[in-house]
């Protein structure tokens, strides 16, 4: 009788955590998201405030330096807990290289309009890629994700032509990582925002560098080795000794970048 009690305990458990995760679930992958007004109208230390509409009715906001005429400009995809005015620093980075930067905030996140799910923070990616061709009709992007953005940016980079791709702390599937954290729950279930990497890294064509630390507790190194490779060739994998989740570090900004330089140097000489 004990035992049958305690079954039943432990199996209504299971199914409250079931269903936790179920509802609660956009809040652990966007923790970032909040109705909270940011005012962008103060001058920023590099660039300037944009406003970019989506094709399905949000307004997005950005942080955009345009490139040094003829220069590329990078295409920033942020983490799930990220504020864009953490990337002056990119920003500064890029222009004293003579690059562009554009770097939105997803749906949802302050600045942004709307509520992010899978659908919509893909379709951010889309409409930004739109908003820059028409900014810089010619210029060469790069495209740049950084953990959960890393998502958004093999998406936006498989539907459309960029000159390079740069994923930081990325994964093949956000079903695994959550596999990952929770291995006994029904996770490919139960996940609404599975954002498969896996699915469309082999459409990306441009040259593609993995960056990774050694010892990320968020996203297991092995989930970026897995999609790493799933990739096409040409592809580089760089595991950063004794980092964690957070690599924006100089070591992983002086590989970025020169990984951009030679990457589009030899566009420009294939051309």
């Amino acid at each position: 009788m004990k035992f049958t009690r305690l079954l039943i305990i432990v199996a209504v458990a299971y199914v409250l955590t079931c269903a936790a995760l179920f509802f609660f679930q956009r809040t652990l992958l966007f923790p970032g998201a909040s109705n909270e007004v940011i005012s962008y109208d103060a001058e920023a230390p590099w660039g300037q405030w944009v406003s970019i509409d989506t094709a399905d009715g949000e307004r997005l906001a950005a942080l955009y330096e345009p490139p040094a005429q003829g220069k590329p400009v990078i295409l920033l995809f942020h983490g799930n807990a990220d504020r864009i005015s953490g990337y002056f620093f990119l920003a500064g980075l890029a222009k004293e290289q003579g690059y562009g930067l554009l770097a939105p905030a997803f749906r949802g996140y302050p600045g942004s309009t709307g509520k992010p799910s899978e659908d919509g923070i893909l379709e951010d990616g889309r409409s930004t890629w739109h908003w820059l061709r028409r900014q810089l009709p010619d210029a060469p992007i790069a495209i740049v994700g950084w953990s959960l953005g890393s998502g958004v940016a093999v998406n936006t980079a498989a539907e459309h032509d960029p000159a390079a791709v740069v994923l930081l702390s990325s994964y093949d599937s956000i079903a695994s990582v959550a596999t990952d954290k929770f291995p006994l729950l029904p996770v490919h279930w139960l996940i609404r925002d599975p954002l498969h990497s896996d699915q469309r890294i082999r459409k990306i064509r441009a040259p593609k560098l993995f960056l990774h630390g050694e010892f990320d507790p968020t996203i297991s190194m092995a989930r970026g080795k897995a999609l790493f490779d799933l990739a096409t060739e040409p592809k580089k994998f760089i595991e950063l000794k004794g980092e964690g989740h957070d690599i924006w570090t100089h070591e992983a900004l002086e590989k970025l970048f020169d990984f951009l330089n030679d990457s589009l140097r030899r566009t420009e000489n294939d051309e």
